[in-house]
């Protein structure tokens, strides 16, 4: 299943990561002080979910396939890459 990650950054540079998409009995996202570090969390996040599944024989989340984009709004500093983009909020990456 392929999800749309969004990268936002708060003004204190506090990193976060939330997949867009309704998953099926649960949320994902991470944190930290880096886009590294947001992704690491929320992928260590969905594998403990799996984990847990697993020990209590639930069934297991889709596989993920993820399309990473920034919250341009949340990124002052990208503001010049936002006129070379067609879509206004993000630009795109994927894993």
């Amino acid at each position: 299943m392929k999800v749309i990650a969004v990268i936002t950054k708060s003004k204190d540079n506090y990193y976060g990561i939330y997949v867009e998409e309704d998953l099926p009995g649960f949320g994902l996202g991470g944190f930290g002080f880096s886009v590294e570090e947001a992704k690491e969390d929320m992928l260590l996040a969905l594998s403990e979910y799996k984990e847990m599944c697993t020990e209590r024989n639930l069934p297991a989340p889709p596989e993920l396939e993820f399309e990473y984009r920034y919250d341009l709004d949340s990124f002052p500093e990208m503001a010049t890459q936002r006129e070379n983009v067609e879509h206004p909020l993000s630009l795109y990456f994927s894993t």
